[in-house]
């Protein structure tokens, strides 16, 4: 959602597409070079521009709010400043911007300037603290933390913006309340409350803020009291 209220949508023949709240169609443009790949995450910056990764094509677009393309960043590569294959996308309130990329021992998060100068890259890949298994979704939380979806260890990281400090995590593999099950996205809104999206058990569960869990990550948070798991098929 941008702040001038309009949604931007991207799907997997390459269209970026943009929408009012009231669910008005308004514009759509392609990604360029979508033979490669479709474009996967989205994420608008403080300007109004939207951010999209162009994941097959190891790039970050900058579109502006018409569908012009502004500038964009990233290259091939597994060395810092590159990307494999770049997912999720999410900026904070001062416009930097992180990017999930994944490759097998490749796997990692890093963060960016506005105009696409690398900060940091946080890499590792396995199951303990800062270590992935397909990163994915990404999110900034109430207390300026961020959120990562990490696919293959079903559970979102916390971690230290600024650092890439591990903080703690939320979730457990299964099919019941307030496990995850192959996650690939998170939101918060602006109340803090927190949003999960799995693949694995095709729903969405609804999380208290994320302060709940701990950091030694020894017991998940639990969803946010009187809000009911949506879309499960349980």
């Amino acid at each position: 959602m941008s702040p001038q209220g309009f949604a931007y949508i991207v799907d997997s023949s390459g269209r970026i597409q943009k929408w009012t709240t009231g669910g008005k169609f308004v514009a759509m443009w392609l990604a360029p070079n979508i033979k490669k790949g479709r474009p996967e995450g989205v994420a608008t910056l403080p300007d109004g521009n939207i951010a999209i990764t162009n994941t097959h094509d190891s790039k970050v677009l900058i579109y502006s709010p018409t569908g012009k393309l502004v500038r964009q960043f990233g290259k091939y590569g597994s060395t810092p400043g590159g990307f494999l294959l770049v997912t999720g996308i999410c900026v904070d309130k001062e416009g930097f911007i992180y990017c999930a990329d994944y490759g097998g021992e490749w796997d990692r998060v890093s963060k960016w300037t506005p105009t696409g100068k690398l900060v940091a890259s946080w890499s590792g890949h396995g199951s303990g603290p800062r270590q992935f298994r397909r990163p994915c979704g990404l999110a900034i939380s109430r207390a300026g933390d961020l959120l990562v979806a990490d696919i293959n260890n079903h559970r979102i990281q916390r971690l230290d913006k600024n650092t890439g400090a591990f903080k703690g995590f939320f979730g457990a593999r299964g099919r019941g309340d307030g496990q995850l099950n192959y996650p690939y996205g998170v939101a918060v809104d602006a109340a803090g409350n927190i949003y999960t999206v799995e693949y694995g058990n095709h729903r969405v569960q609804k999380w208290s803020a994320v302060e709940s869990s701990r950091p030694n990550g020894a017991a998940p948070a639990t969803p946010s009291a009187n809000s009911p798991t949506l879309g499960s098929d349980r």
